[in-house]
């Protein structure tokens, strides 16, 4: 088995990072995603937001592992994400459907609210960044975003931290694990260690993608304040 792990702080409220992911595909830095489809949706009894969805991408198996069998030319992953307003948390956890006979391989991404990092930031600083988080956020609020365990909602609870006053940072955890399921052990090794190189560079493009997102969502909020 090779794991890949990654930790990073997105300088961005985590409200607008969860509606950043809920519209990320299509984008013009993850190209290799041709769809991505909502299969079911719920809110747990304990308030918790449950989305399971099918994505479809572009094959993009090592080099080495097109060398030994054929391959589809497309991907199927299965993802189920829990989003709890509570803990203000969202996990993603994603499988893939194709060629499980060859390589099994789960992705797991956590973006959690950093709230001592506002403490952080000294208190002119936190409290420009509390007015501006405010304004975009409320602007998007009333584009019908963020409803789902938002302050505003009446199935909100008073232990669940209000939007408007969430942090300016989110940390993203990112980990996948590569199970080879042929050949030897050393021609397994050779499969996951080109596998996990393949995802950490896809890893990457999917930060931007993100980012990317977020820009164009708080513009685009923005415009709308100003406007």
């Amino acid at each position: 088995m090779k794991l890949f792990e990654q930790t990073q702080t997105i300088s961005h409220p985590w409200d607008v990072v969860t509606q950043a992911n809920w519209v990320k595909y299509p984008n013009d830095i993850s190209t290799h995603v041709i769809s991505v489809d909502i299969l079911s949706r719920e809110v747990t009894s304990d308030g918790v937001l449950r989305t399971e969805r099918l994505l479809c991408c572009e094959q993009s198996a090592p080099a080495l592992l097109r060398r030994l069998v054929a391959l589809p030319a497309e991907a199927w992953f299965r993802e189920v994400s829990l989003l709890d307003p509570a803990t203000r948390t969202h996990t993603a956890t994603t499988v893939n459907l194709t060629m499980r006979n060859i390589m099994l391989v789960k992705e797991t991404c956590v973006y959690r609210e950093m709230r001592e990092m506002r403490a952080s930031l000294g208190e002119a600083a936190a409290a420009a960044a509390a007015a501006r988080d405010k304004g975009l956020l409320a602007t998007l609020r009333e584009r019908g975003l963020f409803s789902f365990g938002s302050s505003s909602s009446s199935s909100s609870s008073s232990s669940t931290p209000s939007s408007t006053s969430s942090s300016s940072f989110t940390e993203f955890v990112q980990t996948a694990e590569f199970h080879a399921q042929i050949g030897v052990s050393s021609i397994k090794r050779l499969l996951e260690e080109a596998a996990a190189n393949r995802f950490q560079a896809n890893a990457q493009k999917g930060i931007r993608a993100l980012e990317s997102v977020i820009a164009k969502l708080l513009n685009e909020a923005s415009e709308t304040a100003d406007g």
